[in-house]
Parts: structure tokens; C-alpha cells; sequence
């Protein structure tokens, strides 16, 4: 099961790849980033015109059914699907991706993680085996 999963990821990252490289065009500017010493096995950096064609795309839809038992969302902290003191998260990827579309400024990365090595221990135990991880940035 663990392995579909990540080839699942793979495949919705090179995926969102062709659709930023497709649909930014001049400004493309998917970044793809392999650190495996922090834990970060692949990612892809969107600028924010890649994050607003991934918006009006199906990826995000495809994603929330992976993200369900699979994924972790690192909203940033302005996102409003944060409680106020950043401890609950209430969107699903779609909504945090239409949320760094809809801000001036806003992208996302898209990554397969070892969430234990990449936040240093600081998981909760039931999220140590999520290795989709949807980062946002809104500034």
C-alpha cells in the first residue's frame, strides 16, 4: 500500500510539472527540489501563475482522495482554514491551493516526504506515515 501511494504522489508531481510547464509558459518557473537528507524525497516549487493554473485544473480534486490517508498540509499561517492558533487545519488541498491562487503572492509546493526526518521528530505519532505534503506560502 505504501508504495502505491508514493508512485500515486510521483505521478500527481509530474503531472502538476507538465501542467505548470504548459500553462505558464514564458514564466515557467516549476522548480523541482531533491533533498533526501532533510527528508524531502521530491517536490515541486510553484510560482504563483503555475499555483493559479493548478487551481483551475482537476489535479487538486484528484489529490483530496490521496491526501485523505495519505497527505499532510502545511498551510501558511494567515491561511484561514488554520484555527487562530495554527493547531487545526480544516481545508483539503483543493481549498488551500484556490487559497494561494486567490492571494497576490500565493504558491504552493508539492512534495513525497519523510515527515519525521523534515520536521525533526515534531509529527504527531498518527501522521509519521503521510508522505504527500502540500506546502503554502500566501506572502
Amino acid at each position: 500500500m505504501r508504495i502505491r501511494t508514493v508512485v500515486a504522489g510521483a505521478v500527481a508531481a509530474f503531472g502538476i510539472a507538465a501542467l505548470g510547464a504548459a500553462t505558464a509558459g514564458q514564466a515557467a518557473a516549476v522548480t523541482p527540489e531533491f533533498r533526501p537528507e532533510i527528508g524531502l524525497y521530491g517536490a515541486l516549487d510553484l510560482n504563483h501563475s503555475e499555483t493559479v493554473a493548478l487551481s483551475k485544473s482537476p489535479i487538486p480534486a484528484v489529490l483530496d482522495g490521496l491526501w485523505q490517508s495519505n497527505g499532510l498540509i502545511d498551510a501558511d499561517p494567515t491561511s484561514w482554514y488554520l484555527d487562530e492558533d495554527g493547531s487545526h487545519l480544516y481545508g483539503n488541498i483543493s481549498d488551500i491551493v484556490a487559497e494561494a491562487a486567490d492571494s497576490p503572492n500565493g504558491m504552493v509546493a508539492i512534495g513525497i516526504v519523510d515527515p519525521v526526518r523534515l520536521y525533526h521528530g515534531h509529527v504527531d505519532p498518527a501522521d509519521a506515515n503521510r508522505n504527500l505534503l502540500v506546502y503554502q506560502m500566501l506572502r
